[in-house]
């Protein structure tokens, strides 16, 4: 689980660490026989999912899970998702 600080996203770069930072993450360079994961879309989701912490107070939770990355070239398949947004509704 990673946890991105309220206010600000992540970058490509940092995303790509995160994923090397895996325990899996050797398997997304093919491994017996397996062609290469797209891992560079997998990057690309990350950082689009992260910029959701822009919403600041608003949002008190969000999560994707599973995320499926695969073939290099095919991009990456979300099963499920959801955020969790405070009330700012002023009832008056």
């Amino acid at each position: 689980m990673w946890r991105v600080d309220r206010g600000s996203g992540l970058s490509l770069d940092e995303a790509n660490v995160m994923i090397r930072e895996l325990k899996t993450g050797p398997f997304l360079d093919g491994c017996r026989g397996r062609q290469n994961d797209d891992v560079s879309a997998f990057a690309s989701a990350i950082v689009a999912f992260s910029q959701i912490a822009l919403l600041g107070d608003t949002l008190l939770e969000a999560e994707i899970n599973p995320i499926f990355v695969l073939a290099e070239g095919q991009g990456v398949r979300v099963a499920d998702g959801v955020a969790v947004l405070a009330d700012t509704s002023h009832a008056g």
